[in-house]
């Protein structure tokens, strides 16, 4: 099949006008007549006339943009100022939607390209110049406490995306910027400190009227001090005590604020951490062996405080009584070396599993441990 070209355009509309003029004329004038040349002269004027508009209207349709780019697009309304937002404050932002493409739009979803910000909105198609309002949830705990602003994306029944013209903008600058939360104090070895900090900038003509702490574990303090260069930022310091239980660590640090727009704040920022078992022994298990009535049979472990060359006293080896065993530690190049020396006197009949307790201290403070052992007993020769 040939394509329309304008020239073919032209003389499929100039033929057209032609019929429909020769038809009337059958049903007014005498069959047969020949058509006098004015009317000749008017049916091509017609036909010019009606093929130059529906080229112009094939041309126009051609420039009509779809989708994304229909005319005039998506306006926002209500968005002309920023809305100020406290940290941590999770706040509903309504904004009206009009249609100004000039078309009807089936709107599928309206979406704002972060996980702190969703948009509420159910499906519906709203007509050229109609107005629906959409809700956006905007959680300014999940964000950095900075001056930002997203924008309004729109997404067709077909597939095809509108982005409204103006953004929404969020302002954080006379907010409460708090940085460094939750406090995670990471793994903490047992018997050892631990130290952490955040950050909180208050407008100037604010006061910070209290700092505490409180945890499961004993000895978790802060402490406040105020940026010498800086008025209104402080630097909240968290220690812990060396704890002697290993636990999670789950605590609160508390901090007040007076006058904040003519009211009191209080932050609650969560301090996170576990304290960890003060030694690793490797090998996690031991194989004795062959065991023998009469011999002896030697076992070695390195022991570390959690990877570290520290202070570690192995004071006990319990092993069981038909086993029987000996000990001596001594510092090694990265951990202490424990030689556990088996002497069996009365040997099980078969393969025998057991356990090694060893009790001892790392830097002066208790620890037990248990090492999972197999042995394989023997009966010598008559």
């Amino acid at each position: 099949m040939r394509p329309i070209t304008k020239e073919r355009l032209l003389l499929i509309s100039g033929a057209a006008v032609l019929a429909l003029l020769l038809v009337a004329r059958a049903w007014t004038g005498s069959p047969g007549a020949a058509a006098p040349a004015a009317s000749v002269a008017s049916v091509a004027s017609v036909a010019s006339v009606a093929s130059v508009a529906s080229v112009a209207s094939v041309a126009s349709a051609a420039r009509e943009p779809s989708g994304a780019g229909a005319t005039g697009g998506i306006r926002a309304i209500g968005v002309d100022k920023p809305f100020e937002v406290e940290l941590g404050e999770i706040r509903s932002i309504a904004c009206g939607l009009v249609n100004a493409t000039g078309r009807p739009l089936e709107i599928a979803s309206i979406s704002t390209g972060c996980a702190c910000r969703t948009a509420s909105f159910q499906p519906k198609t709203i007509g050229q110049g109609e107005t629906t309002t959409v809700e956006i949830v905007y959680d300014s705990s999940h964000s950095a406490a900075i001056d930002l602003q997203f924008p309004i994306v729109i997404t067709l029944a077909d597939g095809k995306t509108i982005t409204a013209d103006k953004e929404i903008k969020i302002d954080h600058a006379e907010s409460i910027r708090l940085q460094g939360a939750p406090l995670d104090l990471g793994e903490v070895p047992l018997a050892s400190t631990a130290a952490g900090e955040i950050s909180i900038e208050i407008p100037a003509s604010n006061l910070i009227t209290g700092v505490s702490a409180r945890s499961g574990i004993e000895g978790l303090a802060v402490r406040v001090a105020e940026s010498p260069d800086r008025p209104g930022r402080y630097t909240i310091s968290c220690a812990l005590a060396a704890p002697e239980v290993a636990r999670e660590i789950q605590g609160i640090v508390r901090v007040e604020v007076a006058g904040y727009r003519g009211r009191d704040v209080v932050y609650e920022v969560p301090v996170r951490g576990r304290v960890v078992g003060g030694v690793t022994i490797h090998p996690p298990t031991g194989f004795v062996g062959m065991l023998m009535p009469g011999k002896t049979k030697t076992l070695r472990f390195d022991i570390a405080a959690r990877g570290e060359p520290r202070a570690v006293t192995i004071e006990r080896v319990t092993a069981p009584a038909w086993a029987g065993a000996s000990h001596a530690c001594f510092a090694g190049k990265s951990a202490v070396v424990l030689d556990v020396t088996f002497a069996t006197s009365e040997p099980p009949a078969d393969l025998r599993q057991f356990d090694l307790e060893l009790s001892g201290t790392v830097d002066g403070r208790p620890f037990s441990a248990v090492v999972p052992c197999i042995a394989v007993a023997i009966t010598a020769a008559p």
